[in-house]
């Protein structure tokens, strides 16, 4: 026999699927899995296909980005020498540079003449292929993550049918 138990933590409350059996002439049970703060198996099947499509479209977007980005990389020929970690370097030594830059002329230390005069040397180098191949890899790096989490989202909602088929 399965039933949905509520678990009380600090302010919030909690659903476990839990299952009954007997071992050893005792009854013992099992979580068969965690519902989050959905009250039924169906509340949680239904959050979990709306978190399912919902990492699906946002892998697929930041996809399409990274597509976007190699093609601006690419438009006129640029060879992917720059591994991703110097890529990320380059990017971020050269934001590091730039909030420097907004800081100093923040706290008066440069005028706004002496600050628009340092972006226009550093400018060129912040829209370089090298620097911007940063933003080629971040969109990679987060469609492959929101792919996870979608597949994760998956793997949990065949879980909760197989439990509301066999247990309600």
């Amino acid at each position: 026999m399965a039933w949905i138990r509520r678990k009380p933590v600090k302010e919030y409350e909690y659903f476990q699927v839990v299952h009954n059996f007997y071992e050893d002439g005792k009854v013992r049970q099992k979580v068969l899995c965690h519902l989050g703060r959905y009250s039924s198996i169906e509340a949680a099947i239904k959050h979990e296909k709306r978190q399912e499509a919902f990492e699906r479209e946002t892998a697929a977007d930041w996809k399409t980005e990274a597509e976007e980005w190699s093609e601006d990389l690419h438009t006129p020929p640029v060879t992917p020498t720059r591994s991703k970690e110097k890529a990320r370097q380059k990017y971020q030594n050269l934001e590091r540079k730039r909030l420097k830059l907004v800081r100093d002329h923040r706290y008066g230390l440069l005028s706004r003449k002496e600050a628009d005069a340092i972006w226009e040397k550093l400018k060129p180098e912040y829209d370089s292929p090298g620097a911007l191949w940063h933003h080629y890899y971040d969109a990679m790096d987060k469609a492959s993550a929101h792919k996870k989490k979608a597949d994760r989202a998956q793997a949990k909602l065949n879980k909760l049918r197989a439990i509301q088929k066999e247990y309600f």
